[in-house]
């Protein structure tokens, strides 16, 4: 093996390809570990901000203690490479928690109760998953560190280097993890990678331990040869200012992944796979910033003017961020979606790095270099870097609860960015260096810059980060630990009327569709009439959960609860749906002054996880399929939780956005919901082509139809009495509980085997958070992929063929002439889409037997009746 002896006369060992690949391993299956440990907090605990916090901060937690204690035993081990293995090992066998987790916890957690003893609960049982690993994860730099560097004079070059290649390695774990491994092979499958990568890692490590470059005898001459070749060089940077720039580094950095995940979150459909590439645009910057770092530590230049021309480079960078994300967006206009999954990645990527790189490419070269300015006080490798390591990941955590919970809150989203560029711009200008041409010019640059922030860069004279795409003007906006939520629109136009969205493209609802919202209630409602209580999983604009109040219609409903995830969404709704809107009343028909009513703020399948009170319906809202988050409300786990906290006979309304899914969706959550209850049944929620929406109707038992009393044929035939199919816009028919079959689609549960080539969703395969976004983005000259129009109207056919609604046991409670209207509602939609098209011929046809389902009368009762 070739050696070199450098300036302190100590023979130096080339490190290796083995030793930098054991690093990347490392890298990656950290990154691995900590989505897992992300994404299993939020099906254990809830999506809720709070617990991803919690998980965060325990995470890093674990790394700032971690790299702190073994920094310091660091020095004493005989073997620091030995050492390295078993913590990899450690790390491995700590993975086992993650697979036992979401076994045990559903079962304890019913036992906890409720209030203190509930969060409690959960901080324990997320330290208990998180901090054993994450605690031997932030010890294998130091430790590395302390078996690797020799001297004193590579330490920074070294060091730079190796937080190169191990945040290298974590991008392509983030990479691996989002893209391939939980979308292709599900949770379970990828911890057990993670824990083999770590396994190779320890294996690697400890034949390396064996080698020259890295074997030690004993432990004092570990400590002897650390101590014999640091001898102190030169006059050092102080402490103090490395250990002030190493937490304003983690600090800033983590406050402005945050903040810059919102920012993106503004444009594209904050779908898993958007998320994913934020953090990898942010580590694969971080990685390059690294490199950087090493390539300057080895210049020669002056650490002090080194790290003055970071800092303001990256500060200038970053105060331009906002300016250079309005204009290679559009003005924060959302990204096209008619793309190939491929092209529509790859913008996502291009995005990211075209307004995230500039700035965290300089920014994330900072604490990497200042291993470089603690060569001269150094006198072990491992204890420094688990000092530096330490004091920057404690500035990760609180920077990361900071943005997350005040700065966005308080100031919005460019105003954060704005104080966060003038940090590293004051630091830059107060940074003490060697009077010089290069220093002054830095200095000069960071004055001019900092007025220029808030002069011409003022973010009240900047565009709205809501993005442009909104259903008129912004009335009023919520910058939020959940995201950003906004009341777009124009109170006095009745068309528009006002709506609420969420980070600029999600809406839930307007003023002007309150007659949709209102009928996700009124089906249900209407066709169970007896319900004493509903559970809203979602309450978006109050409107539906409001219905549930109706006392003219639904007299026995006693009990409302809506649970709503976001507390700004609740605020939207109270202060702009209530009282004097467009529509002259409150549109949440007293959902925040009932009795009978309860709102609660949180994840609404966690609080039915925890809470044993029994309804005698839920109503799930809208969940857009490829929405991170919203999988799990898909999963068969979450229908677990509905079924059990259901009365007896009491049933679980599934609302389907079907323009917001294909067939493979909708085939997954049908055959996911057959699995879980004894029957389901599939309900249109209304019939205008292109805009679909279904529910899927989940009933503990497989008791039919509640019967019907009330005779309706009189406004039956009054509704279309000389109509023809050219009034199909117009006409209105009456909905009440003997017509509400008009929307009853068909017996899922009788038809399964057509779902049986589907996967079944499962919080371990959640096939529809990572499947949906590949199976909508189509080349825009390729057919629609959401199932609508001819595609739903015929799997309903199908059902209606498989079991008749004249004979269909779900409808035996029913009269003859009540089980046509399904099949009336079949050629209802089928006219619409033959309108919508421009097809007269089906159009009338479908029109001519739709009239005659309708007005099919029972056998005795004349036609006027």
């Amino acid at each position: 093996m070739k050696t070199a002896e450098n300036s302190d006369g100590i023979v130096a060992h080339p490190l290796g390809a083995a030793f930098w690949l054991m690093l990347g391993l490392s890298g990656f299956a950290c990154l691995t570990y900590q989505i897992l440990w992300m994404r299993q907090a939020r099906l254990l605990f809830g999506s809720t901000s709070q617990a991803a916090a919690l998980t965060l901060a325990l995470f890093f937690g674990g790394l700032a203690t971690g790299a702190w204690h073994w920094g310091r035993r660091s020095r004493h081990v005989c073997s620091p490479m030995r050492t390295y293995s078993r913590l990899e090992w450690g790390i491995a066998l700590a993975g086992i928690i993650v697979l036992v987790a979401p076994a045990v916890v559903p079962r304890v957690y019913p036992l906890v109760g409720s209030g203190a003893a509930l969060a409690a609960f959960k901080v324990i049982a997320t330290l208990l998953m998180v901090f054993p690993a994450s605690f031997l994860m932030g010890g294998t730099l130091p430790v590395l560190g302390q078996a690797a560097i020799r001297s004193r004079e590579l330490f920074g070059t070294i060091t730079a280097r190796m937080y190169a290649v191990n945040t290298l390695g974590a991008a392509c774990g983030a990479f691996a993890t989002a893209f391939v491994f939980v979308a292709w092979f599900g949770l379970r499958v990828t911890c057990l990678t993670a824990m083999a990568i770590s396994v190779v890692t320890a294996l690697i490590a400890r034949r390396l331990s064996h080698q020259p470059a890295f074997a030690n005898c004993s432990e004092d001459a570990s400590t002897k040869v650390a101590s014999a070749n640091l001898e102190p060089m030169g006059k050092p940077l102080p402490r103090l200012l490395l250990s002030a720039l190493a937490f304003v580094s983690g600090f800033n950095l983590l406050a402005l992944e945050v903040v810059w995940t919102r920012m993106l979150a503004q444009v594209h459909e904050n779908s898993v796979y958007s998320f994913a590439t934020v953090l990898i645009v942010v580590l694969t910057c971080l990685s390059l910033g690294a490199w950087l770092a090493s390539r300057l530590a080895r210049s020669g230049m002056p650490p002090a003017q080194v790290l003055l021309w970071l800092l303001a480079l990256g500060g200038i960078a970053l105060a331009l961020t906002p300016l250079l994300s309005i204009n290679i967006t559009g003005n924060m206009t959302m990204l096209e979606t008619r793309h190939t999954f491929t092209g529509y990645v790859l913008r996502l990527f291009g995005t990211g790095f075209a307004t995230i790189g500039p700035a965290c490419l300089p920014l994330g070269a900072v604490f990497p270099f200042l291993m470089k300015g603690e060569e001269a006080s150094m006198t072990h490798a491992g204890k420094s870097i688990g000092r530096l390591a330490g004091i920057n990941t404690i500035g990760a955590i609180l920077g990361s609860l900071a943005a997350g919970f005040l700065l966005l809150e308080w100031l919005g989203l460019w105003s954060t960015v704005q104080v966060i560029a003038s940090v590293y711009l004051v630091a830059a200008f107060i940074t003490p260096s060697r009077a010089s041409a290069a220093s002054i010019s830095a200095r000069i640059a960071s004055g001019v810059m900092l007025v220029v922030v808030f002069t011409a860069l003022d973010p009240s004279k900047l565009p709205s980060p809501s993005g442009a795409e909104v259903a008129g003007p912004i009335v009023e906006k919520w910058e939020g630990s959940d995201g950003t939520v906004s009341v777009t629109g124009d109170a006095n136009d009745p068309k528009t009327g006002l709506s609420i969205r969420i980070n600029s493209n999600y809406s839930l609802g307007s003023t002007a569709a309150y007659g949709s919202q209102m009928f996700q209630a009124r089906i249900p409602l209407l066709a169970w009439p007896d319900t004493d209580s509903v559970f809203f999983l979602g309450m978006g604009t109050g409107v539906t959960a409001g219905e549930a109040l109706n006392r003219d219609d639904f007299a026995k409903v006693e009990r409302v609860v809506a649970c709503e995830l976001s507390p700004d969404v609740v605020n939207a709704s109270e202060k702009y749906f209530t009282g004097a809107t467009t529509r002259g009343f409150d549109l949440t028909n007293g959902l925040f002054e009932d009795p009978r009513a309860e709102i609660i703020i949180g994840d609404g399948r966690n609080h039915l996880l925890a809470n044993p009170e029994r309804y005698s319906m839920i109503i799930a809202d809208l969940f857009l399929p490829y929405r991170r988050g919203s999988g799990n409300l898909y999963s068969r786990e979450h229908f677990r939780i509905v079924r059990d906290r259901l009365k007896p006979g009491g049933v679980f309304v599934q609302w389907l956005p079907l323009y917001q899914m294909s067939e493979r969706e909708f085939g997954t959550i049908a055959r996911t919901m057959i699995d879980v209850f004894p029957q389901v049944s599939l309900w249109r929620g209304n019939f205008q082509p292109g805009a679909e929406i279904a529910a899927m109707i989940g009933h503990v038992d497989s008791a039919p139809l509640p019967a019907c009393s009330l005779h309706a044929e009189r406004d039956k035939i009054m509704a279309v009495e000389g109509a023809s199919h050219l009034d199909l816009q117009n006409l209105m028919l009456p909905i009440n509980p003997q017509t509400i079959t008009l929307f009853y689609g068909g017996d899922l549960s009788a038809a399964a085997d057509l779902f049986s080539r589907y996967p079944l969703n499962t919080d371990d395969r959640p096939v529809i958070e990572f499947g949906t976004p590949r199976s909508l983005h189509q080349p825009a000259d390729a057919d629609r992929p959401q199932f609508l129009e001819a595609r739903f109207a015929g799997i309903i056919d199908q059902l209606q063929q498989r079991t008749p609604p004249t004979g269909d046991p779900f409808l035996s409670s029913r009269s003859p002439s009540n089980r046509h209207l399904p099949l009336a509602g079949s050629a209802f939609h089928r006219a619409w889409i033959a309108r919508v098209h421009d097809d007269e011929e089906q159009w009338i046809q479908n029109w001519e037997t739709f009239l005659g389902h309708w007005l099919a009368r029972d056998p005795g009762i004349p036609a006027t009746d």
